[in-house]
């Protein structure tokens, strides 16, 4: 599904009679696309989907480090030497997060590799992009974007239906969870339901 189709299926169902579902309005469009992003970004924060890390290379006198992206969350970091780096602390290994996505070393090596791994969001779409996700995602996506489409609107029926659309976002996001792969599967046949189930195969 692309965006425009996101869209167009929402100002045809869940938002139809409000006036961001006027789509021959540009303004519209640009702002249901804002939320289809920041949708993306919430379901990426709540369901650490998407893995991703980069490489640093630490240059003598150089200590704070700035990554590519903003991270949703990292995972860890580690040296060529596959030694762990800890996350905020005076330990010598050690770094502190000083910003969501710059790292301060607390010792250099010139030239050491340092490994970076995260959760990472996807780029942000443009009208035009297929969304990305596991197909059982996509009704999250739409109750997210409802949500925050009827949260900018002040009448006390939208603020009731805004908090209606966020239930159910939640209600799906708990579902998809419920079916995700997790550390407790031991065999290759149960993580493959489980993948499949999330729609990844």
């Amino acid at each position: 599904m692309t965006v425009t189709e996101l869209i167009t299926n929402l100002s045809n169902t869940s938002l139809v009679g409000q006036d961001i579902a006027d789509l021959t309005k540009p303004t519209n469009v640009t702002t249901l696309t804002t939320l289809v992003n920041m949708a993306k970004d919430k379901v990426a924060e709540d369901t650490l989907l998407w893995l991703g890390g980069e490489t640093i290379t630490l240059a003598t006198g150089i200590y704070a480090y700035t990554l590519s992206i903003i991270p949703v969350q990292i995972i860890d970091v580690y040296d060529e030497n596959r030694i762990l780096r800890p996350r905020n602390s005076p330990d010598t290994m050690g770094y502190f997060q000083t910003t969501p996505n710059t790292l301060k070393f607390n010792s250099i090596v010139n030239g050491q590799d340092v490994y970076v791994n995260y959760y990472e969001a996807p780029s942000d779409y443009i009208a035009t992009d297929t969304i990305v996700v596991p197909a059982t995602l996509l009704s999250a996506m739409q109750f997210y974007v409802a949500h925050k489409a009827f949260e900018l609107y002040k009448a006390e029926s939208d603020i009731l239906m805004s908090k209606e659309y966020y239930a159910k976002y939640m209600a799906a996001i708990n579902d998809f969870m419920k079916n995700s792969d997790s550390t407790s599967s031991d065999t290759i046949i149960s993580s493959e339901n489980k993948l499949y189930k999330r729609g990844l195969m």
